[in-house]
């Protein structure tokens, strides 16, 4: 993957990770607030040799670890109680202790916590002075020169104290990051397990080599008429972006011929429910807004939908050029009520469709119906659930692919690309189908 498209994932599915990130940081600042505050209080001790001898100074520093484990035992525990007359077990004062040694600056730290601060203050000041006291008595029995001074260098009440949890900032903000990664991962999974799906214009022209000729956005025709030409968009909202985007289908397929411009076109898909049908029948009317003559041709004799779509009669159609000579020479095409534009429903359903379409009559029907037109549309099945549609293509100018974005596999485009290339067919380029609007372009269209 190069970067432009790690940029495209941000884009479309950043706000997952920014609303798990939310989640986590609203989720960690709650459970802080239910927390009770727990304070925390500190004294240092200066542990100085009565003499700067290197070997005096050496033995301080070891036994700093030993005072440590002298200050957090049950003893002193006991007398820190009895002194400053607290109302706690001794168990539960040395599990409220924390006392550490720091050898370069010859100190001790004695830390206190406790939900009053009040309390956590008196027990490390209480404790500090007890030690105090405690090597003051044992310096009355040695030489001056080998005395240890332990002295309080800053009283517990000057320091203050300083809330120790929770800490609402650092929660909250380990809550974002935490919620971050884990939307980071939720993200990577959903790309994980669509890594297969043609999402934009970049994935079809990379796995079929050939250009994306348009891009049609998706649309609702919730809130229009039940009428079946609720399918025409180009029709009953001819200013929607939609709309445009077939304009602009239209006029990069008058470009699209080799040699000389398409006169018969075959559009397919991959699989069903692509919206190929749906995209012939619209740029087929953008084409007769153009004053092309155009005629729309349903192929699909498997599921025709042009007749429902343009509310035509299906029982005279494409089959009946196969089956009755009058119908080849005088083909039963149908108006729309579109200038320019006449459709031939797919007709009476044959009993084996792909021996229909493999009956050398094809290329006959084909050239007789680009007589009567610019340019004619064949609707055809998708390629990969039958052959039909690879049996017409090598007779036609050129084929559309029909890309839905989001819902076509890639393995299914690169197997309809193959079945086309077997055929020699002329692959003019795709449409992608159902494109996510930009909200810019819905505001400009109103």
């Amino acid at each position: 993957m190069e970067l432009q498209d790690y940029i495209q994932i941000l884009w479309r599915r950043g706000w997952i990770i920014a609303l798990v990130a939310l989640i986590g940081g609203a989720s960690a600042l709650f459970f802080s607030l239910q927390q009770t505050p727990v304070y925390s209080a500190s004294v240092e001790l200066s542990v100085q040799p009565a003499r700067a001898d290197w070997g005096l100074s050496n033995t301080v520093k070891d036994l700093l670890r030993n005072y440590v484990e002298n200050i957090q035992t049950y003893t002193k525990a006991t007398e820190v109680i009895e002194r400053a007359k607290l109302d706690m077990t001794a168990n539960r004062l040395l599990s409220q202790l924390y006392v550490s040694s720091d050898p370069s600056t010859f100190s001790l730290k004695i830390e206190a916590r406790d939900y009053d601060p009040l309390v956590a203050q008196q027990i490390a000041q209480t404790v500090g002075e007890v030690f105090v006291e405690d090597r003051q008595a044992w310096n009355q029995k040695q030489d001056k020169r080998d005395r240890i001074d332990v002295q309080i260098r800053d009283n517990v009440y000057n320091r203050g104290y300083s809330l120790h949890s929770p800490r609402k900032k650092i929660n909250t903000l380990a809550g974002v990051v935490f919620g971050g990664l884990l939307g980071g991962l939720t993200v990577f999974a959903l790309e994980w397990t669509t890594r297969d799906l043609i999402r934009t214009s970049r994935d079809a022209e990379r796995e079929l080599d050939v250009a994306v000729l348009g891009a049609i956005p998706a649309h609702s025709s919730e809130g229009m008429s039940s009428n079946p030409q609720v399918d025409l968009i180009t029709l009953a909202d001819p200013r929607s972006p939609v709309a445009e985007a077939y304009r602009s289908l239209c006029t990069n397929l008058t470009f699209a011929g080799l040699e000389e411009p398409l006169r018969t076109l075959l559009v397919t898909s991959a699989e069903s429910a692509e919206g190929k049908s749906t995209n012939v029948a619209n740029l087929a009317v953008t084409m007769a807004e153009r004053e092309m003559r155009t005629i729309v041709v349903d192929c699909d004799l498997r599921n025709p939908v042009q007749h429902e779509i343009f509310d035509l009669s299906n029982e005279r159609g494409f089959t009946s050029l196969f089956t009755d000579e009058g119908a080849r020479s005088n083909p039963p095409l149908q108006r729309v009520g579109v200038e320019n534009l006449w459709v031939l429903p797919s007709g009476p359903p044959p009993p084996i469709p792909s021996q229909l379409l493999g009956s050398r009559r094809l290329p006959e029907i084909i050239a007789s119906l680009s007589e009567e037109a610019d340019m004619v549309l064949f609707d055809a099945p998708p390629l990969i659930p039958v052959s039909d549609a690879s049996m017409m293509a090598p007779h036609v100018d050129g084929v559309l692919l029909v890309v839905s974005a989001g819902r076509t596999k890639r393995e299914h485009l690169r197997r309809a690309k193959q079945r086309l290339a077997r055929v020699h067919a002329y692959l003019v380029g795709a449409v992608m189908n159902n494109v996510p609007l930009d909200a810019r372009l819905r505001r400009y269209y109103g």
